[in-house]
Parts: structure tokens; C-alpha cells; sequence
């Protein structure tokens, strides 16, 4: 089933058990308890603390679109990484759409339901609204961000093995 908010899990492993490779997550990582886009020079904002880290992107205007964040075993170097929308962007886009939705029920109200095929467009209408706002907008900007993420985080912690989880 296809969801408004797209999400992506990934099972990863890292190619040695080092500390160094959190070290250098922290030296990567502009550490903030909150997750939110400042100017940074860093690669991530986020919390990393040992086998576990909640980030966003830095990249100014939409760094924050997406959470990743990773769960690894102490003794294997294994774990997974959960990608999905920041609960900010899913709360914004959620009224965006109720709103859009409203104002076409009102104005169908307040029309009268006697014209059925006004009523008839203006549904379409709604749906073609929403199936543009997931694929394009969401589906475009997560993909960019997913791709990103995962290359930057394959790079400052040394994954190998990254599957994508169905």
C-alpha cells in the first residue's frame, strides 16, 4: 500500500567494528538536541550517541525533509537505518492538503449539490491534487534526500552491505 509519507529501511553493516567510524559521525555532525536547519559547515545536525543516531540533512532549504536514523548492535557492527519524512514536514503537508481539500468541499457546498458533474470534477480535482503532492513534490524531494544521505553516511561511517528492507 502506498502511503502519503514515504519511508525507507535499509539493513547496513559496517566494514569494522572501530569506534572510529562514530568519531568521525560526531566530527560530521553539528550535535543539537532538536533537529532543526541551522548554518553549519557539518555534514548532518543530529544527536549520535553510541550505536544510535537521529539526523537531518544540513543542506539549507530542505535538509530537514527527512529523519535518518540508526540502530546498530555493539558486538557485530550491524544494523538498520530508517529514513522517512520529519514529523514537522508530515504535519505541514497533512494541513496543506486538509485545507485544499475543505476549500473545494466548501465551495461544492455552497454551490449546491443540484450540478453532479461539478461535484464530480471537483473530486477529481482533489485527487489529482494529492497524487501530485506525493508523487512529485514528496517522492521527488525524499528520493534526492535518500540518495544523498545514504551516500554521505556510507562514506563517514565505511557501510558495506547495504540492502534495502521491503
Amino acid at each position: 500500500m502506498i502511503s502519503l509519507f514515504p519511508s525507507k529501511t535499509f539493513n547496513v553493516r559496517l566494514s569494522s567494528n572501530d569506534p572510529s567510524a562514530w568519531t568521525r559521525l560526531r566530527e560530521s555532525t553539528e550535535l543539537r538536541d532538536s533537529l532543526v536547519s541551522v548554518r553549519t559547515s557539518k555534514t548532518f545536525i543530529g544527536q549520535v550517541r553510541a550505536s544510535y543516531f537521529k539526523l537531518i540533512s544540513s543542506r539549507i532549504g530542505h535538509g530537514a525533509f527527512c529523519t535518518l536514523e540508526g540502530k546498530f548492535t555493539t558486538s557485530g557492527g550491524s544494523g538498520t537505518i530508517h529514513i522517512e519524512v520529519h514529523k514537522a514536514f508530515r504535519i505541514l503537508i497533512g494541513c496543506w492538503t486538509l485545507a485544499v481539500g475543505g476549500l473545494i468541499a466548501f465551495t461544492v457546498w455552497q454551490r449546491g449539490f443540484s450540478t453532479g458533474w461539478i461535484v464530480a470534477v471537483q473530486i477529481v480535482e482533489v485527487i489529482v491534487f494529492i497524487i501530485i503532492i506525493r508523487f512529485v513534490v514528496i517522492g521527488g524531494l525524499f528520493r534526492s534526500l535518500v540518495k544523498s544521505g545514504m551516500e554521505a553516511l556510507t562514506t563517514i561511517l565505511g557501510l558495506v552491505d547495504v540492502t534495502e528492507v521491503e
